[in-house]
């Protein structure tokens, strides 16, 4: 009978040149060993795969309840051959009085590119590079009110700029756990308070899979 050969790699940390050829390294319980060498995104946004967009620098009311005006808009048009992943939401304060509330996620689909608004300037993660396939717009109106896909967790309190604490950073890694696919729109909204003439800065980061 023919004992199996089992490949393995090596057990326990040792060093190599450049150039040099070693094997797998493995853990006592047998567990594959990884070390990160790269930012985690690094291989996504080297090749261009990752966008961001931001609304304006003087900033936009994040809004008091769901509407067909959100205040930051994704569009992932018919025949992108993409689907939108979503990564990350930043939410910067400008000015004003924050209304007690939340950011939250919403969807609506849609066939058409959002109307009205501003089309906001996509911004490829590897600088100077074109970018993609969704749009983005501040305002735009969208054929339904969306509807509810979950909170974000970015919370308003009701705060203004002398609020201790402030400024603070507000961020949200959605880390790809929603999926925006064609002829779909996804909004972030301010379901809160009213404030008095509240201003943040909201930036929106996906990746771009082909389907």
């Amino acid at each position: 009978m023919t004992t199996p050969q089992i490949t393995g790699g090596h057990v326990g940390p040792r060093t190599t040149a450049d150039n040099g050829q070693v094997t797998d390294r493995h853990g006592r319980s047998g567990e594959s060993i990884v070390g990160q060498g790269i930012g985690a995104r690094h291989e996504s946004a080297s090749r261009g795969n990752i966008y961001i967009a931001s609304t304006a620098v003087a900033g936009v009311a994040p809004g008091t309840a769901l509407s067909t005006t959100p205040p930051l808009t994704i569009h992932n048009p018919a025949g992108s051959g993409v689907l939108v992943s979503i990564l990350d939401i930043y939410v910067g304060y400008v000015s004003g009085t924050l209304g007690a509330g939340s950011l939250v996620h919403a969807r609506n689909p849609q066939t058409t590119v959002p109307t009205g608004g501003t089309a906001l300037t996509i911004v490829n993660a590897k600088l100077g590079t074109a970018a993609g396939q969704a749009t983005a717009g501040q305002g735009h109106t969208v054929s339904a009110t969306p509807t509810l896909v979950r909170p974000s967790g970015v919370i308003l309190g009701a705060s203004l700029a002398s609020t201790a604490g402030l400024p603070a950073l507000m961020h949200e890694k959605v880390d790809g756990g929603i999926v925006v696919p064609e002829d779909v729109v996804w909004a972030i909204q301010g379901v809160a308070a009213a404030g008095s003439t509240p201003k943040v800065m909201i930036s929106v980061v996906w990746q771009e899979i082909p389907q």
